[in-house]
């Protein structure tokens, strides 16, 4: 057994593992013949009511426009996370329904998004590539509560007349 072990260890010095045989030839002091310059994602819409969470605009901010959104009678709020602002926006919307002044329900669906990176060459030989990749997205979607009907709590402006004896 001991024997079998000397001899895996052996083959993987001389040989390179299945790993670095797909990463290609390139040696830890090579150069990239690439720089990559990502492209912005797509955004879904553009209504006044999406906001749109990343790294460099500040929280405060952000929960400022949705508090302001809200307090202009705006009854739904859609809120849009990707890759690391995903923690950011389930903040925001947590952030929204714990401080707004409004009942509001949260719904939340998460979803894939293939972003698109464009590899520019750094000498004229090498031709420009394009590469995808995928992140993780979420969309939170905030909306007031409705009022519970006015029959429901027994108002008397609504309810049927009473029948008249004939």
């Amino acid at each position: 057994m001991q024997a079998s072990a000397g001899a895996e260890s052996s083959r993987s010095r001389e040989e390179p593992s299945p790993k670095a045989q797909r990463k290609g030839s390139r040696k830890p002091g090579d150069k990239k013949p690439y720089v990559r310059k990502k492209r912005p994602p797509v955004r879904l819409s553009q209504k006044p009511n999406d906001i749109y969470i990343n790294r460099k605009t500040e929280f405060a901010a952000q929960l400022a426009r949705s508090h302001r959104l809200l307090d202009q009678g705006c009854s739904e709020l859609n809120i849009h996370g990707l890759g690391v602002a995903i923690h950011r926006a389930i903040n925001l919307a947590l952030q929204l329904q714990e401080t707004s002044s409004h009942d509001l329900e949260v719904a939340t669906t998460t979803s894939t998004v293939e972003l698109v990176d464009d590899l520019e060459p750094l000498d004229d030989e090498t031709d420009y590539h394009t590469q995808t990749r995928p992140s993780s997205a979420i969309h939170i979607r905030l909306y007031k509560k409705a009022a519970p009907h006015a029959a429901a709590v027994g108002d008397e402006t609504t309810a049927a007349p009473p029948k008249q004896k004939t």
